[in-house]
């Protein structure tokens, strides 16, 4: 049976198949991914004083910035290496 896992995205089953984005987690484990790189649900802080958006966009604090961009990295690394093991990969 092969192994499903949602990155950001919930399947609903009973299985232990959910990764949030903002971990840096494993892809290894799983044989098709679903990746959504959707910050909606992460625990990223929002806003610099009383702003939380800039021209339309989300603002972040400037410790969530920089683990959006750790995170980024590490999840661009764990898609990379699926690929090249042949998983397939779903992204939203």
């Amino acid at each position: 049976m092969e192994t499903i896992l949602g990155v950001g995205f919930d399947i609903p089953s009973d299985e232990e198949d959910y990764m949030q984005f903002d971990t840096n987690g494993s892809l290894s484990d799983a044989d098709i991914i679903i990746f959504n790189p959707d910050y909606d649900n992460t625990n990223y802080r929002l806003g610099y004083g009383n702003s939380s958006s800039f021209r339309g966009k989300s603002l972040y604090d400037d410790d969530s910035s920089f683990e959006i961009q750790e995170h980024a990295a590490h999840w661009k690394n764990e898609i990379t290496i699926a690929l090249k093991a042949g998983k397939t990969i779903f992204i939203t």
